[in-house]
């Protein structure tokens, strides 16, 4: 580990935190040096409330596992009895599964429209969450049947992929998986260009405070004082990416 360096700026009423360090662990970040998972997240549906999105090379839940025994050479052998027990417990072949289910990058988005009396008296159908995978639907729906099948049927229904825009999506409600499936044009946002480092991110998270109506004012109007303090956000970008041997990182919040 050579060094690390950070700063924090203020600016037109925007705070953010930029970090460079020395990448002392190549052998790992290789696996997600790519610009996948940003790209995934600068394609979801235009008015998206919250995304996360990072790449996954090939090959990278054997080196995880790897290295976590490399770390803890005195847990390997009981390393390696958890996860015989998980593959007896799901079905499922560890670590191979992982990646297939994976894929080689992946979105984790909240879509418009949340509504917590609708959830409370719904259930889970009604949070428009969702995941797009850059992979093969008809393989991980195959993973997902080995997991379906020792769940039950009560989870089962969540596990059906569908396939749009060239993803395999996952959704638990039926309106926001159409918009997954549609996909389109976030990262063009005036919001997401202003908190992600657009030209170099490789991973990303990203929330939207203004859209959907002012959310989170909305969701906590039951507390004013919260709600006055929250109204001045405007998004919210963490950015993560690997440039040969170093690791930068950006973190933002802008207000309105």
């Amino acid at each position: 580990f050579d060094g690390m360096a950070a700063t924090v700026r203020f600016d037109d009423g925007a705070v953010e935190i930029e970090y460079a360090m020395s990448n002392y662990q190549p052998d790992l970040t290789k696996y997600v040096d790519s610009k996948t998972g940003a790209d995934m997240v600068a394609g979801l549906p235009d008015g998206t409330v919250a995304a996360f999105g990072l790449s996954l090379e090939e090959g990278w839940a054997g080196a995880l596992l790897d290295y976590i025994k490399a770390t803890l050479p005195e847990d390997s052998a009981s390393i390696d009895e958890q996860l015989a027990q998980l593959e007896a417990e799901t079905g499922l072949a560890l670590p191979e599964d992982l990646e297939t289910l994976l894929g080689e990058g992946l979105t984790v988005s909240l879509g418009a429209g949340l509504d917590p009396d609708a959830v409370a008296n719904g259930g889970p159908g009604e949070v428009p969450v969702g995941i797009r995978i850059d992979g093969d639907p008809d393989e991980i729906q195959a993973v997902l049947d080995k997991i379906a099948a020792k769940a039950g049927p009560e989870l089962a229904d969540y596990l059906q992929v569908t396939e749009g825009d060239g993803y395999a999506v996952l959704a638990l409600q039926e309106g926001y998986r159409g918009d997954l499936e549609e996909g389109g044009s976030l990262g063009d946002s005036a919001a997401y260009a202003d908190v992600v480092e657009v030209d170099e991110a490789q991973s990303v998270l990203f929330v939207d405070f203004d859209t959907d109506n002012d959310w989170l004012v909305r969701l906590t109007g039951d507390s004013p004082e919260v709600s006055k303090n929250l109204e001045p956000l405007s998004a919210f970008g963490m950015s993560s990416w690997v440039d040969d041997d170093v690791v930068h990182g950006l973190f933002k919040v802008t207000t309105d």
